[in-house]
């Protein structure tokens, strides 16, 4: 099993160290594992960087991870989940070309001026704000893909911790154009596990949406478990696997310097 979304204490948010990481996943049998630290554009323009990293924060995160590969088989990877909006395209571009990541994930974080990664906002948008969010999750979401400069889409359908009712066939046509886009430009989707702990059984994204993406051809997947605290390393990522197989899916994939290694499931 690999891990490709993990929070270390480079941001607020986790108070794991990259070490308590990397044992937690080596005992649970974990065979690559990535810590995504978090870079918020939206926030670092504000001087404030307590969800993002620091030169010195990553000059520490990249120390840190090349101690933890001397510990065992568990092969410990740096990655960033990079928060996407269009006025910081050309912030993000720059601050990838300048610091070289072994993977890239690419998250929307802000909309409309709101956090629609916060749980706390739901019930705080009323339906016709939530339809017309909606439509703009959906373009912004194209437009992050048809960049190409990120690897995989983190938690694709994330507006759903905000939004109270989502209705997957109003949306399956912009779930199949979604699907076109990250064809067309050689981006994949990851599992998160993370909804299983807010909503058991489901997942980032819902399995009508896995289903649609997986049928239209796209094929570049990885797991993730989001996980801020230790025992959340790894969780349910067995049960992601299980589901990608019913889909008919075989492969996933893991990242090492930006380029994508198939592992069987």
């Amino acid at each position: 099993m690999i891990d490709f979304h993990i929070h270390s204490n480079t941001s607020s948010d986790s108070k794991m160290t990259v070490r308590e990481i990397y044992e937690e996943a080596a005992r649970k049998g974990l065979t690559h594992i990535c810590v995504t630290s978090h870079h918020q554009p939206e926030e670092v323009k504000n001087n404030d960087f307590r969800q993002s990293l620091t030169e010195d924060s990553l000059k520490r995160l990249r120390s840190d991870i090349e101690q933890a590969n001397k510990l065992g088989k568990t092969k410990l990877f740096c990655g960033i989940e990079m928060s996407y909006s269009l006025e910081d395209e050309e912030y993000i571009r720059q601050f990838l070309k300048k610091n070289k990541f072994d993977f890239v994930l690419g998250s929307i974080h802000y909309l409309e001026g709101k956090v629609i990664s916060d749980p706390g906002n739901r019930g705080k948008i009323d339906a016709s704000m939530q339809e017309k969010m909606t439509k703009k999750y959906f373009e912004v979401l194209k437009m992050m893909i048809k960049t190409k400069m990120f690897d995989v889409v983190a938690h694709i359908d994330i507006y759903k911790r905000a939004f109270i009712e989502n209705n997957f066939e109003k949306d399956k046509a912009e779930w199949e154009s979604v699907a076109d886009a990250l064809l067309e430009n050689d981006v994949g989707f990851e599992i998160n596990t993370s909804r299983t702990r807010e909503v058991p059984g489901e997942t980032y994204p819902e399995k009508d949406v896995m289903e649609l993406l997986v049928n239209k051809g796209v094929r570049k997947i990885t797991t993730g478990s989001d996980a801020h605290r230790v025992e959340d390393v790894g969780r349910r990522l067995a049960e992601a696997e299980a589901i990608l197989k019913t889909l008919g899916v075989k492969n996933i994939y893991f990242f090492d310097k930006r380029q994508p290694k198939k592992i069987i499931i």
